[in-house]
């Protein structure tokens, strides 16, 4: 059976690395599948948390108030 490799972060499972395809005999024939394994790395993504800090740091308010917006721009 062919295997292919993916490494991930363990807390929130983003891609750290995929590794090529492992080849067995069998590897291109009609009905044969890849089972893929998975390897967790015990850190966080720099991105995702990134992202999770800048969601906790910016309120989900309006920049302007609708007063200040000009009529021709309003939806109508």
């Amino acid at each position: 059976m062919c295997y292919i490799v993916v490494e991930r972060y363990s807390v929130c499972r983003c891609l750290y690395y995929k590794h090529s395809i492992d080849r067995c005999a069998s590897y291109g024939q009609q009905g044969h599948k890849i089972q893929e394994r998975t390897v967790l790395h015990q850190v966080l993504a720099t991105a995702t948390r990134t992202q999770a800090m800048a969601q906790q740091a910016i309120p989900h308010v309006n920049a302007l108030p609708e007063d200040s917006i000009d009529e021709t721009y309003r939806l109508r």
